[in-house]
C-alpha cells in the first residue's frame, strides 16, 4: 500500500497531495501515531534525519508516489526494481470531500497514462 498522488504537473501534484488531504492526514494523526510506536525510522531515506524532519513534506520527498504522470511512473518502476517487483501497487485512499475532482482527476490520469506505462513490470 502506498501514497499515491498523480496530476497534470509535479507542482501540482505536490501542491494537491501535501496541502491538502494527505498532508493533514499525515501532519494531524498519521505521522504521530508512527511516532508513538517508533516507526519513523522506516520513513527516512538516512537515519541520521531528526524525527522532527519527517513531515508531510519529506514523505512527498522521499516516500510518496506523486507527481506527473511521467514522474509516477518513474518512482514506481524505481520501486518495483529497488525490491524485486510486486504484484500489485494498492493505492492509500484519503478523504478528498472538499476537493472531489482532484482525487477523481488523479485516478483516471493513474489509470489511463499511468498504468500503460508501467504495465510491462507485470509480465
Amino acid at each position: 500500500m502506498r501514497e499515491v498522488f498523480v496530476a497534470d504537473t509535479d507542482a501540482e501534484a505536490e501542491r494537491l497531495s501535501v496541502g491538502l488531504h494527505m498532508g493533514r492526514m499525515m501532519r494531524e494523526y498519521f505521522l504521530q501515531l508512527l511516532a508513538n510506536f517508533d516507526f519513523l525510522p522506516y520513513l527516512k531515506h538516512d537515519q541520521s534525519v531528526p524525527d522532527s524532519d519527517v513531515t508531510p513534506e519529506y514523505c512527498a520527498k522521499h516516500n510518496w508516489i506523486i507527481g506527473s504522470p511521467a514522474t509516477v511512473a518513474e518512482k514506481i518502476e524505481k520501486i518495483h526494481n529497488d525490491v524485486g517487483g510486486f504484484g500489485h501497487l494498492l493505492v492509500f485512499g484519503f478523504d478528498y470531500v472538499d476537493h472531489p475532482q482532484a482525487w477523481r482527476h488523479s485516478l483516471e490520469l493513474l489509470a489511463k497514462e499511468v498504468l500503460p506505462k508501467v504495465k510491462h513490470l507485470s509480465a
